[in-house]
């Protein structure tokens, strides 16, 4: 390991305890992505997820789930570090390849005036810390820049399954600390970003940050093997547990509130098929389900019209309908510019090519 991170990730084996847990995160990430909430309640869910997320990662002033509410509903965000989190996750999604740029711009972006940070630079000295969890080997410390290239290489060309490459990655900067300061709550918004850059959506709806410090004396021991013998298959084991724990417990809390349990098959698809246009007529249903008489029609809008999860545009014959999305405001203010289109559906699907 002389030279840094290059070759983390060719020591993984995938046994079949790894085949059927990647398995399960898939699944997990893919219903939890799926289930559709009024807004009001996901806006409510969101809110207090990324507050817990932070209370782990920040100090607890930078937690306040009633400030992340206000910002997901659109509010004037300010300097602080709840409006730097929620403009990052809301903003347009950085397509692989990444680089070294990718990383500092973010870290720029969410520590920029902060006291204890340098902000965006990677150190080209060994890292300063008062309690260091780990004695990271001489050789990775003058040299952050080097390992810090070769790990994004892991995650740009990785042949791993995405969660395979992204737990690694992220293992990766906490153990090597590219950036000078405590950047728990930056690895965590990163590792997000990595995932939302393979459409991995479902474990944006997550307090991850919340699991990896419960799993800290696993992932302690996990990090010492690694770097005792190079061997990163227990790192890459109990970060995929750790989202696996994420996803159920999310699932748990919003499963309940899904409004697709209370409707029939129809009205179903008619709702999953709306997020993935920006409107529909009716003309549009009839290709996605067959032929629907406009009784049919109208009484299936007027149901999700009145869940709040549909929204009728305009009042003539020809009026379209579309999705309600939560966050379409607070996306707007941070610049995502993505439309939605039939590929913004499940796209674990697609996960082993994520057209990079």
């Amino acid at each position: 390991m002389d030279s840094g991170f290059e070759g983390i990730a060719t020591g993984i084996a995938l046994s079949d305890s790894m085949h059927l847990k990647l398995r399960k995160v898939e699944e997990l990430n893919d219903a939890l992505y799926d289930i559709t909430v009024p807004p009001e309640c996901m806006v409510d869910f969101m809110s207090s997820a990324i507050a817990s997320d932070l209370s782990f990662t920040c100090s607890s002033e930078d937690s306040d789930p009633d400030r992340v509410r206000e910002l997901l509903s659109g509010g004037e965000p300010d300097d602080g570090v709840l409006s730097r989190v929620v403009s990052l996750r809301f903003s347009k999604i950085k397509p692989f390849p990444w680089s070294v740029d990718t990383l500092s711009g973010m870290h720029c972006r969410l520590t920029k005036g902060r006291p204890g940070y340098d902000p965006g630079r990677v150190r080209n000295s060994p890292y300063i810390a008062s309690e260091p969890l780990f004695e990271v080997p001489d050789a990775m410390q003058p040299y952050a820049e080097v390992s810090l290239n070769n790990m994004i290489r892991t995650l740009n060309e990785s042949a791993y399954h995405p969660f395979i490459s992204v737990s690694l990655f992220w293992n990766g900067l906490e153990l090597l600390q590219p950036y000078q300061g405590d950047n728990r709550m930056f690895h965590g918004e990163v590792m997000l970003a990595a995932l939302a850059a393979w459409n991995c959506r479902g474990m944006a709806r997550t307090a991850l940050g919340k699991h990896f410090v419960r799993a800290s004396r696993p992932m302690e021991c996990a990090r010492r093997e690694f770097l005792e013998s190079g061997n990163p298959n227990l790192l890459a084991s109990v970060t995929v547990d750790c989202m696996i724990a994420a996803l159920q417990e999310a699932l748990a809390e919003l499963r309940p509130l899904d409004v697709t349990r209370n409707v029939d098959g129809l009205t179903a698809t008619i709702l999953r098929r709306s997020r993935m246009t920006p409107s529909f007529v009716m003309a549009d249903v009839h290709d996605w389900v067959g032929d629907i008489s406009d009784q049919a029609f109208r009484s299936r809008i007027s149901t999700l019209t009145e869940l709040g999860v549909l929204e009728k545009v305009g009042n003539t014959r020809g009026s379209k309908y579309r999705y309600v999305d939560p966050f379409a405001e607070v996306r707007r203010i941070n610049g995502w510019d993505r439309k939605l289109t039939a590929e913004d559906d499940l796209h674990m699907k697609r996960i082993h090519n994520p057209g990079r």
